[in-house]
This record gives structure tokens, sequence and C-alpha cells, in this order.
């Protein structure tokens, strides 16, 4: 087996928890005093953060460094990352790395996953488009409902996910103050763009399963995404990450037309560790999760330094 050099991080919010919430939405974030004591074990072990561009130029020389490496990468493009993320990886000198989906900054996105944690927490019973009702009133079957739901619109619904929503019940969502709250705007981007340690990546316009798409539209949320961050930005966007990223979402045609836009590496959401000979068109990370395996039944979230060192066993 080839010799690990190193990890590429997925992390998508850096926020401190909400109790009431849905754990799977939750499970995106880590709090900021996570990631600060995460770098700081990290570094204690040796371990040496790169940014996305030194990283890739490791992987194509084919030569095990010192150190193994860390790359930490967060995606969508969420206003925490500002708040609350660039204070912790500026304090350690900690580069990182934000893809961005367009659909944030442009205040088109539906957020759909936080929409249906709405609609999950709110009935206490579900109809589905068959006519069948589905029973919603603990946490446990809100929990279930949630993932099969999710399930269901990224295979059929997710086009228009909100139609489906309006079916299975009553809907109370102010998407208009969910993206203002949650989105970076193309300044907030610009901003992050600025600071030395930061590198802004593609995730393409609208974050759809591109494997579902015709061929055309893979492409136009690809290359679009990336003409349309480099205009914004006056830079170069090196970078893409799949939306979803497992292979039910990303099949040899995607990649394909990822690698044929010129980026420098394409990354997943397949779990794995980078290793000597990898291909920087197809690289593994790992989900950090705090909370993973965690239950959020107590309505209360309280973090605390076994969590965030429980974390970084699993990934070491």
């Amino acid at each position: 087996m080839l010799s690990r050099i190193g990890s590429i991080l997925m992390l998508h919010r850096t926020a401190p928890y909400r109790a009431g919430n849905l754990i799977y939405n939750e499970n995106m974030k880590v709090s900021p005093e996570e990631l600060d004591e995460l770098i700081r074990v990290y570094k204690k072990a040796k371990r040496v953060f790169l940014s996305l561009d030194e990283a890739v130029d490791i992987i194509r020389s084919g030569v095990k460094p010192k150190n193994k490496f860390i790359v930490i990468t967060l995606d969508d493009g969420y206003k925490d990352n500002l708040e609350y993320g660039l204070p912790v990886f500026n304090k350690h000198k900690v580069p990182f790395c934000i893809y961005v989906t367009n659909s944030f900054p442009n205040n088109s996105s539906n957020l759909w996953w936080y929409a249906l944690e709405r609609l999950i927490m709110d009935n206490a019973m579900l109809k589905l488009p068959t006519g069948e009702n589905l029973e919603n009133a603990d946490l446990e079957r809100k929990k279930k409902n949630f993932l099969h739901l999710r399930g269901l619109v990224i295979d059929k619904h997710f086009r228009d996910p909100f139609a489906l929503f309006r079916q299975l019940g009553d809907l109370n969502f102010d998407l208009s103050h969910e993206r203002k709250i949650k989105c970076l705007n193309w300044n907030e981007i610009r901003e992050l763009a600025s600071d030395p340690l930061a590198t802004i990546g593609c995730h393409t316009i609208n974050h759809l399963p591109l494997a579902k798409l015709d061929e055309l539209d893979v492409e136009r949320e690809i290359l679009f995404s990336k003409k349309e961050l480099e205009e914004e930005l006056n830079c170069s966007v090196k970078h893409f990450a799949f939306p979803f990223g497992s292979t039910n979402e990303a099949s040899s045609r995607e990649y394909r037309i990822a690698k044929a836009a010129g980026f420098d590496s394409i990354v997943t959401t397949l779990h794995g560790h980078i290793r000597l000979g990898d291909d920087p068109w197809c690289l593994d990370r790992i989900f950090l999760s705090p909370l993973h395996g965690a239950s959020l039944a107590t309505r209360e979230v309280f973090w605390n330094i076994k969590s965030a060192a429980t974390t970084i066993r699993r990934i070491f």
C-alpha cells in the first residue's frame, strides 16, 4: 500500500452549535473552539498545515514529505466561515480553501436542507405524494424522515424541492432571511479572497447532483461557476469540489468535464487520506464531524475537549 502523506479535511461551517436543531445539519458545523483545539493538537503532532496549491505540488512531485500535511477545506460558502473561522485561521496562520457555490453570493440558493429541517421539526405528521401519512412526532422519527426525504430530494426533486415540501406539510421558512444570515455575499468573498491564507475554489453554480443532469447542464454548472468567480474576484480559480461528491453524483463523465475545465485539483466527499501517487483530479477528503454519533435529543450541546480529541483520534 502506498504511504499516506497527508489529509484534506472537509468542513462546511464554523459556528457554535444550536440547541434544538437536527443533528444532520448541525453536523456540518465545527465550533470555533473545536477548530482552535484541532489546529493546536495537529501542530503538537508535527502535522504541517498547507494551502491546497502547496499540497497539490507535493502530490504531483511524487516525493514523500518530511512531515504529513493537513489541508483545511470548507464547502459551499457560509457566512460563519468569515465571522468565526477566519479569526481562528489567522490566529494560527493556517491556510484554508473555501469552495464557493455561486448561488450563495448570487442570493439564489434555496437552502433546501434547512427548509427540510424546519418542515420536519414543525410537523407531527407528514403526507407523502402517494397520499400515505408519515409519522413524524418524536425525535427519532424526525431524524429518520429527514434522511429519507433528503435522499428523495437529491434523487428526484432537486430541481424544485419546495414543491415537494409544500405537499408534505406546513412549511414556515423565510428563505430571504436564511440567505442573508447564512450565505456569504460577493463583498465578503472578496474580503476572504484578499487574505493571504485563503484560497477560493469552485463548487458549481447551484449545488446540484451533477450525474443526474445532461452533459450541457453539467458543463454550465462547472464552467459558468469558474468564469463568474474569476470575474468577481479578479483572480484564477484553480480548484474544484463536486457537490455531494459521492459516486452517485459524480461519475466518469463529471470528472472528465471538470478536468477539461482546467482545474489543478478536484476533490470528492469520498473518505480517504492522501497517498503518494494519488490523482490530483480525484482527491479524497476526511469529513470533520465532531457531532458524529452524538445526539441532540436533550436540546443542549456543550463543546468540550473530549469532542475534539475524539475527532482527532479518528482522523489520525
